[in-house]
């Protein structure tokens, strides 16, 4: 069946996830989530390597990235190169798996 008409705004709770090469959580890094490329929200991984983010919400004309940073150093298990993740709303948990420098 097709569906016509106006494209419908819907909400969605997302986490992301980072893990290191043997699939390890990364605490302490930087994550920021991004809006049509403005940035809007800044925080950091949790204990087991998550960030969450509660009610995106998508409409087909927004465009959702994160940028993954590690600013500690050695302190969370190695030197990790930054990683850029497009957010589309058809998943709610994405793995990054994160490169050391």
């Amino acid at each position: 069946a097709a569906c016509y008409g106006m494209p419908v705004d819907f909400e969605s709770d997302i986490t992301v996830n980072t893990v290191n090469e043997v699939n390890e959580a990364i605490p302490g890094l930087k994550v920021t989530l991004t809006k049509n490329g403005e940035r809007i929200y800044e925080d950091y991984t949790d204990s087991v390597g998550n960030v969450y983010y509660e009610m995106l919400e998508f409409n087909g004309y927004n465009g959702y990235n994160v940028k993954i940073e590690d600013i500690d150093g050695e302190e969370n298990g190695g030197e990790f190169l930054s990683e850029t993740l497009n957010i589309d709303g058809y998943q709610e948990e994405y793995t990054v798996e994160m490169n050391k420098e």
